[in-house]
């Protein structure tokens, strides 16, 4: 399993080499980046993690 931050800096990579929309990182990620919900390694994400 991967964070978001890590799926944003994959994508990016992906969108810079392959100049395709597709890979651009969607807004949501990008502000769930921002608010630190990176997923299971900090207990938020699209789901609240319990620890």
């Amino acid at each position: 399993m991967i964070g978001i931050d890590v799926c944003i800096y994959i994508l990016n990579i992906l969108y810079a080499d392959f100049n395709d929309i597709k890979y651009k990182p969607a807004k949501i990620l990008l502000e769930m980046n921002k608010n630190n919900k990176l997923g299971e390694k900090t207990g938020e994400g699209f789901y609240n993690y319990e620890f």
